[in-house]
């Protein structure tokens, strides 16, 4: 009989290359925001090197268009069922603004992760234009954000150094 004991496993991108069966890394843009978390061009094994750890070497998209974004897939192990806490993290800094004619600025969601409940995403926060971490954890409706593949996704507007996914498995 073991008490307080936890099965923890984190998913981020160390060792991922181009093109990636598993967790995966794209960016896109346009002239809105995707309404569903659509892949776009792949990231470079550079880039995945770039967001494989927490060491100021950045993956940074940009695009004439009015919206850029990344989206991060991840493949989980465990069903929703099998979860206790999920944690995702993403460390950068922002840009989750675009500048509108004439002169008013429209903010946008820095983070979003993908609602399979809903069929929406649901903004988690934003960073503001220095460096920083942003952190969510769920321990309920953890089906909303996981489905029963093992899929989660992550929409970004920010200057990424580190993202990561990290589950807690039910004992």
């Amino acid at each position: 009989y073991i008490i307080g004991v936890t099965n923890t496993t984190t998913y981020n991108f160390v060792g991922i290359t181009s093109p990636s069966d598993t967790h995966r890394a794209s960016w896109d843009s346009g002239s809105s925001l995707p309404t569903t978390p659509v892949e776009g061009t792949e990231a470079s094994d550079e880039d995945y090197g770039n967001i494989s750890y927490s060491d100021d070497q950045r993956w940074y998209v940009s695009s004439t268009d009015t919206y850029t974004w990344v989206i991060f897939r991840f493949i989980l192990n465990e069903t929703p069922s099998e979860i206790s806490k999920l944690t995702v993290s993403i460390e950068g800094y922002g840009f989750g603004f675009t500048y509108l004619e004439p002169m008013c600025v429209q903010t946008l969601p820095g983070v979003a992760i993908w609602n399979f409940s809903s069929n929406s995403w649901s903004t988690i926060g934003n960073l503001n234009s220095t460096e920083g971490v942003l952190e969510e954890s769920f321990s309920e409706n953890i089906e909303y954000y996981v489905n029963q593949s093992g899929f989660l996704f992550l929409r970004v507007s920010i200057s990424t150094d580190y993202a990561m996914c990290e589950e807690e498995g039910k004992i």
